[in-house]
Parts: structure tokens; C-alpha cells; sequence
């Protein structure tokens, strides 16, 4: 089975690409990053809130890891959403280096990113969306880089099918 993390700054499409691709996949399980940080209820730290933000982003990638193994396990192929830090990377790719991940950055246009969180509801400031985006745009050893500004999430979707899934 496949190991898909998807990556990419706030407002990327990377839920909805996600969930539209793991319609197209045969048995496949679907992990959103997010919803396991946000098990940590009291005290939620955002990632980018120094050490304990960082402490809390990677149990969030740890969680993550665990899940995709178990669901491999059975098999499942995984697909897994998150905003990656150089570490957060690393530490997925040393956890799960046996089931060979794929990562794939979703990169639209800083201007796009922020014009989606926008038209979202502003879930964040500009400059958190900001901030985010340069990690993104900083990471290191990502062969799959997808600027979908102005690539409807299905043809995006169809792409990594593609690409990834055979």
C-alpha cells in the first residue's frame, strides 16, 4: 500500500484535495493532521507558538505515524495532511522510511493562500498565513511540487492518482 503525505501553507487545498483523492483510491484511510493536534485541548498551542507549539506539532506528526503504520498494516493505502516543518519531515520520513512515503507540496501563489483563508472565513491572520507559507516554501527534499493557483482540486487530485497510485 501507498504512503501519500500531502503538504502545503494554509488555504493549499490540501483537505480538499485529500478528501477527493481518497475517494479514488481503493481502500484507503485519510488522516488529517490537524484533527489529531487538536485532541490536545487545554493548553492548544499553535506550531508556530515557539517550544511548546514545536513540542505540540510533533506529536501531532508522531500520532500521525503511528496511525499510518496501523492502517498499512491492514492494508490501507494512507494519505496523510499536514503543514510540515523541516523536522516535522524528517521525522516522518525516519518513521515511516520502511513503507517508502511519498510527500507532495502544495504550493499555489502566496496571494492565492491568502485570498482562499479569506474567502474560508480568515481561520488566520495574514501574517500567520504568511509566516506558514515561507515554511513551506523552505522545505527541503521535496520532489513533488504542485502550484495549483489555478488547477481545480479534482485535476490536482487526478494528477497524484496518477503519479502515485498505480
Amino acid at each position: 500500500p501507498m504512503i501519500l503525505i500531502i503538504t502545503g501553507p494554509p488555504a493549499a487545498g490540501k483537505t480538499t484535495i485529500g478528501k477527493i483523492l481518497s475517494t479514488m483510491i481503493p481502500n484507503c484511510a485519510l488522516i488529517d493532521v490537524d484533527v489529531l493536534r487538536a485532541m490536545v485541548r487545554n493548553p492548544h498551542i499553535p506550531p508556530w507558538k515557539g517550544q511548546a507549539g514545536n513540542h505540540q506539532l510533533l506529536l501531532g506528526t508522531k500520532n500521525a505515524c503511528n496511525l499510518a503504520r496501523e492502517f498499512h498494516t491492514q492494508p490501507f493505502n494512507v494519505i496523510i495532511l499536514d503543514v510540515l516543518t523541516n523536522e516535522s519531515q524528517k521525522l516522518y520520513q525516519s518513521s515511516l522510511d520502511e513503507l517508502n512515503p511519498n510527500f507532495v507540496l502544495l504550493l499555489p501563489t502566496l496571494e492565492t493562500c491568502i485570498e482562499r483563508n479569506k474567502a474560508r472565513g480568515q481561520f488566520l491572520e495574514d501574517k500567520e498565513v504568511m509566516g506558514l507559507y515561507a515554511w513551506q516554501a523552505s522545505l527541503e527534499n521535496i520532489e513533488h511540487v504542485v502550484d495549483n493557483s489555478l488547477i481545480p482540486a479534482k485535476a490536482v487530485a487526478q494528477i497524484l492518482l496518477k503519479d502515485f497510485y498505480s
